[in-house]
């Protein structure tokens, strides 16, 4: 009988000391969850950001409020003069 009321004890020991690691493991998840959270919300802020920025920067150097058409054209081609765009193909065809 004593030695069955010690093996409880000793699983009741065991027991508590398991439900305690677990309750440590379950909270220092939960720091990297939130963690990881924040990361994600400054990354999608970031990239936001940065999308604003090249589209501004886009809209800046490749149309200017006062060009035409055939401008547009012949500065996108002397860019890049081994590569012409659709719409320099398709006016001189």
């Amino acid at each position: 009988m004593e030695n069955l009321t010690r093996k409880a004890q000793h699983q009741e020991v065991e027991l508590d000391r398991t439900t305690k690691q677990l309750k440590e493991a379950i909270a220092i998840a939960s720091e990297e969850t939130a963690k990881c959270k924040a990361a994600k919300e400054v990354i999608k802020s970031l990239t936001a950001q940065v999308e604003t920025l090249t589209a501004r920067a886009t809209f800046k150097n490749y149309i200017p409020t006062t060009a035409t058409s055939s401008q547009i054209l012949r500065k996108q081609n002397s860019e890049n003069p081994k590569k012409k765009s659709f719409s320099y193909w398709f006016a001189h065809r």
